[in-house]
């Protein structure tokens, strides 16, 4: 069920690195395009500005038409399309 989902985001930052925490502990693999604003030749690149105009990250893209462009927004869709296992983060963020 996942083989459509993308994530694009930098392995670096604060608000991708919540989207990691959080797949890990939802044991679910997504594929994932990493990006190095310090190594692209033109930031934010055509790609991303496309999916989201403000140039930010993290995105996961749904498919050809759908993306969510906010952290905990790509939590929330997350868990509701896979519920189990419950995780703590997701916990700790409703409360």
């Amino acid at each position: 069920m996942t083989d459509n989902l993308e994530i694009y985001n930098f392995s670096w930052a604060l608000y991708p690195r919540r989207i990691h925490i959080y797949l890990a502990e939802k044991g679910l693999n997504i594929k994932s395009r990493e990006y190095d604003p310090k190594v692209e030749k033109k930031w934010p690149p055509p790609e991303v500005l496309e999916l989201n105009p403000y140039g930010k990250l993290p995105i996961l893209k749904i498919d050809e038409e759908n993306a969510i462009t906010e952290s905990l927004a790509i939590i929330h869709y997350l868990e509701k399309v896979f519920p189990n296992p419950s995780t703590k983060f997701y916990t700790q963020v409703n409360q």
